[in-house]
């Protein structure tokens, strides 16, 4: 039996998919996995996984040249022969080109989402529609992270559901953390209000920062933290400086301790257009903090009772008083207990997982 996994669909943008996919790699004993990568850029913890034993294998991006790209998937099982499972993450159905040239070489294929619409213009989507009837003939298991990333996904109905689980303790609320974060910020009597999130249409920033624009004119001692980076996170900046907030408003970029900064916030907002099952919603609860979300996303990611959604049709005006009901306080709740109980901790998902490889396998046999 092989214990080797190849991975495709890892980039090297720091998102959701990439700090799951790395927690799961961390929990998983018994089998080796590998990465096809698209990018010449490293991925992130590259050096980890090499020293693990992980291959990482580097193609051209279909952009580049779509035959060529499917040669390139050819030549990867052309000379590596030691695959029985690959493991395909995707946030649409646009390219599913790994998928079939591992079914065309006789390996199990896994089709994992993580989304529940498709991002990208009309071209994205058309290929989306398109090879959502394809892909049943080349796919030989369906996971997805919730009932909607699954029904955008799959025309099966035979989905298997895995959670996406955090490192629990890396999330839970911080009193020394949030008085040294907010001194950090110089926001130590601000009422503080965070998202995170890489800077993109989906992640509807441009909406957060008109959000928090009606909340100064109410609340001026207020300060605004944006985690992430990506794209438009100069728009973002520039709109910032257009409606003469940009003193208020806090750009960390890329962060590396999530802890400190919702620990030291008192309110998280999340306007997301969609999504699959957002990490960040599962370590905002963890951290006991009030998480104002749209409504877009699945009514699955409310693990406590401290998410409450709004409609996107709602003007920014009505986000802010939503937002302003708590800027008095509340009591901060360890809610750890909650989350692992619920099934979100990495471990338990990591289990799931390669249980679930173990079973192919053997039923392979």
């Amino acid at each position: 039996m092989n214990n080797r996994v190849l991975y495709f669909g890892i980039s090297p943008n720091l998102g959701g998919v990439e700090t799951l996919i790395n927690g799961l790699y961390d929990n998983i004993e018994e089998f080796q996995i590998d990465f096809v990568v698209t990018s010449k850029e490293k991925i992130n913890f590259e050096n980890k996984y090499i020293e693990k034993g992980s291959r990482i294998i580097r193609i051209n991006p279909r952009r580049k040249g779509v035959f060529k790209y499917w040669k390139e998937l050819f030549n990867i099982f052309k000379k590596y022969n030691d695959y029985s499972i690959v493991h395909v993450h995707i946030n649409s159905c646009s390219s599913i080109e790994p998928v079939i040239v591992a079914k065309l070489c006789g390996l199990k294929t896994i089709v994992h989402s993580h989304n529940s619409n498709a991002p990208g213009g009309k071209i994205t989507k058309f290929l989306h529609k398109i090879n959502k009837c394809i892909l049943p003939f080349f796919a030989d298991y369906y996971i997805a992270c919730s009932d909607l990333a699954g029904k955008f996904m799959f025309y099966n109905n035979n989905i298997n559901y895995l959670k996406n689980g955090i490192k629990i303790e890396n999330y839970i609320f911080d009193f020394n953390k949030r008085e040294n974060t907010r001194q950090f910020y110089n926001c130590e009597n601000d009422f503080v209000i965070c998202h995170i999130g890489i800077f993109n249409n989906v992640k509807n920033q441009t909406f957060v920062v008109d959000i928090f624009k009606d909340i100064l004119i109410q609340h001026k001692n207020s300060k605004l933290i944006l985690v992430g980076d990506g794209a438009l996170k100069e728009n973002v900046k520039q709109k910032c400086v257009d409606l003469g907030i940009e003193q208020n408003v806090i750009f960390t970029g890329i962060c590396s301790d999530i802890q400190s900064i919702l620990s030291a916030s008192d309110i998280f907002v999340f306007p997301s257009l969609y999504e699959g099952l957002p990490l960040t919603l599962v370590e905002a609860q963890t951290s006991g903090i009030k998480v104002i979300c749209s409504d877009t996303i699945s009514n699955q990611v409310k693990i406590t009772e401290l998410i409450e959604t709004h409609s996107l049709s709602q003007t920014s005006n009505q986000w802010a008083k939503a937002i302003l009901k708590y800027s008095n306080g509340y009591n901060r709740k360890d809610m750890s207990e909650e989350i692992e109980k619920a099934g979100y901790d990495i471990k338990s998902s990591a289990k799931w997982l390669q249980e679930f490889y173990g079973e192919i396998l053997n039923y392979d046999k």
